[in-house]
């Protein structure tokens, strides 16, 4: 069974629970871990000024290995292509937490899109900043939490227990990123306060998943992204101005407006629905019911099985639909927190491609809300 040896993740290791360490620490371990540097990004960051995107650059990451190039699905890939992750070829280990099987852990992305190049604290750079064709200048680290040691174990078919492991400790990383980074990272609390009660936080945080080559997803091994930067991605921008305009969260009107016929499963603490929105065949949304929490670390156990369930449910029946329409396995999951969010989960399966009239702003979508949810509803309920 291919995996990174228990071993060799020892040798790797240099912090083995996140919580005991200062932003700082993190700021010296990037810094200090060999090869990063060389591929830097170029420390630029613009706006798109007809929506407000926020774009960072970094011509260096195309050199990053892939193992996801080819026609056959990225599991099947697996068992015959040489892993990095499984030979130990990565960076060193900031966390680490044993499972039934394995071990989960979080390290240094060695091809970053933000890096911190000295000790500067830079201005919050947000969607609501104007235009113009001026260069702000991007900070902060890139990281990877790697779902298991075992190359083949991921969201769609470990044990529910272990993948609440996963999701905890990825929350202890989003809490320690968030509220001991105020020496280092602009103050974001005004940003991630509303109606509710919120602690300061220092700089913001984005998590996501890419599964197979088609949507980015450069490893076949098993990971999630993550980033601590001073730039606000445009989607948390949109829940925040969401916020402003509807006085109320995203969550909360999803949760309220969304038709019978679009909702797919209630899994108590979350419910997972298809939104009435949705711009590519079979896109999911799983939406925390507490719309009062902001991030991952405020979630108590009961909130995060659901939210587990809820991931794992959705990841598997992606694995077995879009082979059967004739499509690779591969999708986006995008974790929704902080401003105006409330707790959300976004899937997006790679079921269309990117258009002309997409890149014009007008997305063509080849199904209805309504055919998807009854396709989707088959495969979570089979």
């Amino acid at each position: 069974m291919q995996q990174l040896s228990k071993e060799r993740l020892e040798e790797l290791t240099q912090c083995s629970d996140i919580s005991g360490a200062a932003y700082e620490d993190l700021i010296g371990w990037v810094r200090a871990e060999p090869g990063i540097d060389k591929f830097a990004p170029d420390a630029i960051c613009r706006m798109d000024p007809r929506n407000q995107r926020m774009v960072v650059y970094n011509a260096a990451r195309s050199k990053r290995p892939h193992d996801n190039k080819g026609d056959a699905p990225p599991v099947q890939m697996a068992s015959t292509k040489p892993c990095p992750i499984c030979e130990g070829n990565t960076t060193r280990a900031i966390d680490v937490a044993p499972l039934k099987n394995g071990y989960t852990f979080i390290n240094k992305n060695l091809f970053p899109c933000f890096y911190r190049t000295d000790d500067a604290v830079g201005a919050a750079i947000t969607p609501s900043d104007g235009y113009g064709i001026g260069e702000a200048a991007p900070i902060g680290n890139h990281y990877l939490q790697w779902t298991s040691t075992v190359h083949n174990d991921d969201w769609f078919n470990m044990d529910v227990d272990d993948l609440c492991v996963v999701l905890t400790r990825l929350g202890v990383f989003e809490k320690q990123l968030l509220t001991t980074s105020a020496a280092a990272m602009p103050d974001t609390s005004r940003w991630h306060g509303h109606v509710r009660e919120t602690p300061g936080t220092s700089g913001f945080v984005s998590i996501m998943k890419n599964y197979g080559a088609p949507v980015g997803g450069s490893l076949v091994h098993g990971h999630q992204q993550i980033t601590h930067s001073n730039v606000m991605s445009r989607a948390m921008y949109d829940n925040w101005r969401f916020l402003q305009h509807q006085g109320m969260t995203f969550s909360a009107h999803m949760l309220e407006d969304t038709p019978d016929e679009l909702r797919l499963a209630d899994l108590g603490e979350t419910e997972l629905l298809v939104p009435y929105f949705m711009r590519r065949p079979l896109g999911a949304m799983l939406f925390l019911k507490n719309d009062a929490r902001q991030f991952l670390h405020q979630l108590n156990d009961a909130e995060i099985h659901s939210l587990v369930n809820g991931i794992s449910k959705t990841v598997r029946a992606y694995h077995r639909v879009l082979p059967a329409i004739g499509r690779d396995v591969a999708y986006n999951v995008l974790f929704h927190t902080g401003p105006g969010a409330g707790l959300y989960i976004e899937f997006i399966p790679f079921t269309q491609e990117t258009g002309g009239m997409e890149q014009l702003g007008l997305w063509v979508c080849q199904d209805t809300p309504e055919g998807s949810a009854s396709v989707l509803r088959s495969y979570l309920n089979d």
